[in-house]
């Protein structure tokens, strides 16, 4: 096992926050795992027809990978991200854009790596399905998200590859499905920031921070500990869970709360999974149609993926910013309702995220921009006043799925 940590750690994945430790003993576990060949060149043509992309895009990443084949180090490396990491988990469970490209790759062949990479997801998506025998009709648009991406790369660069790696992968999966309007893949929390808790008595709900977060004084995860105004804290005792609280509408409260056991149970943490939700663009925002897809994803996953055991139902984006009621002022917006229904969660962002969903590109200048809508006018004021904002995550219990409609956390009287 030395040896091969020392072979990736080589190839320039030293530092890495990834789980390799967990994915190297998982990988020396799975000793078939080091006879496959890197790619089952076999099987390119059939990949290729069933994204409906040039079959030339197989024949450049097997000829890729001729010269990897030949040497024994750079094949483990190359075997290890291929496989290892796609199959740790029953579900896509790192962020591809966070995984470097191994060092003894040249700048020219990063983007075929990513095809690469491509490939292998789109490979095991395909066997999954076939061995779970779900419809096709439930990975269909987003098969052709992949393909679309794919070929603006190609047409932007001239090579074979994707833009964001993990939007692609995550949709060429097949554990991403449709459901209803939202897409919805299996999800790993072990990166979450805070855990839930329920009064078993009042039905109440809570979240408490995990420890020593910089927090801004609005009540938001600083961008840098220059901006800090508090420091969270979290610990846990026998008898009570002691912590810094997160209000329902997403903003951290600077003070303490002791949570008696006896009285509130863990109901969401690191170990469990969630239904994590994807907005597409386009489709009708609307609470019943949530509900329906919620709905959707129960039965479908219990049916076909009934070994994996959901708590709730993740999203993150812009559209859960704590600052969104800011942002839209109308009381009778679908977006505010949606957003009240859910227990949110702040989360550090960009701005040039809201930049590109609000005003359709990332480059905006605040003091110069041309307003359109009253959604734009109301972000650049908020920024122009020297506020700031962060993307949220709306989390919603599966146990409180006949509560929606009722924003059952947000209505509650605070802890």
């Amino acid at each position: 096992m030395m040896e091969l940590v020392n072979i990736i750690k080589q190839a320039g994945y030293e530092g890495s926050e990834l789980p390799f430790e967990r994915i190297y003993e998982g990988f020396m576990r799975k000793p078939h795992l080091m006879e496959r060949p890197l790619i089952e060149y076999s099987r390119l043509d059939h990949l290729c027809n069933l994204i409906n992309i040039p079959h030339e895009a197989g024949i450049e990443v097997e000829r890729f990978f001729q010269p990897v084949e030949t040497d024994s180090e750079k094949k483990t490396v190359v075997r290890f991200i291929l496989y290892a990491m796609l199959d740790d988990s029953p579900f896509i469970s790192h962020r591809w854009e966070d995984v470097p490209h191994p060092v003894f790759f040249e700048s020219e062949q990063h983007s075929l790596f990513r095809m690469a990479v491509i490939f292998a997801a789109l490979d095991r998506g395909r066997f999954l399905r076939e061995q779970r025998k779900y419809p096709v009709e439930k990975v269909k648009p987003l098969l052709a998200e992949a393909r679309n991406n794919i070929m603006k790369h190609r047409e932007k660069t001239g090579e074979w590859g994707g833009d964001d790696l993990n939007w692609v992968v995550c949709r060429v999966s097949h554990y991403m499905t449709r459901q209803g309007n939202l897409y919805i893949i299996p999800c790993s929390l072990t990166g979450i920031r805070f855990t839930m808790f329920r009064n078993s008595w009042t039905r109440q709900t809570t979240a408490l921070c995990a420890p020593d977060m910089d927090v801004r004084e609005d009540g938001q995860f600083a961008m840098s500990p220059e901006e800090r105004s508090f420091l969270t804290r979290f610990n846990e005792t026998d008898t009570a869970v002691i912590g810094t609280p997160i209000a329902p509408s997403g903003y951290i409260m600077n003070k303490s709360v002791q949570l008696d056991k006896k009285l509130w149970q863990r109901v969401l943490g690191k170990e469990n999974i969630a239904y994590e939700l994807y907005i597409p663009q386009g489709i009708p925002y609307e609470p019943s149609h949530f509900l329906l897809s919620f709905k959707h994803a129960i039965d479908f996953y219990g049916k076909y993926f009934p070994e994996m055991k959901f708590t709730a139902f993740f999203c993150l984006s812009w559209l859960f910013s704590p600052q969104i009621e800011k942002l839209i002022q109308n009381p009778e917006s679908r977006i505010i309702e949606i957003f009240r229904q859910g227990f949110i969660i702040p989360e550090r962002s960009d701005m040039s995220v809201f930049y590109k969903f609000i005003f359709g590109y990332s480059d905006v200048n605040i003091k110069t921009v041309k307003i359109t809508t009253s959604l734009q006018k109301n972000l650049v004021t908020y920024l122009r006043e020297g506020n700031q904002l962060n993307w949220g995550r709306f989390v919603y219990l599966l146990e409180d799925i006949d509560r929606w409609g009722s924003s059952p956390y947000q209505s509650q009287v605070r802890v």
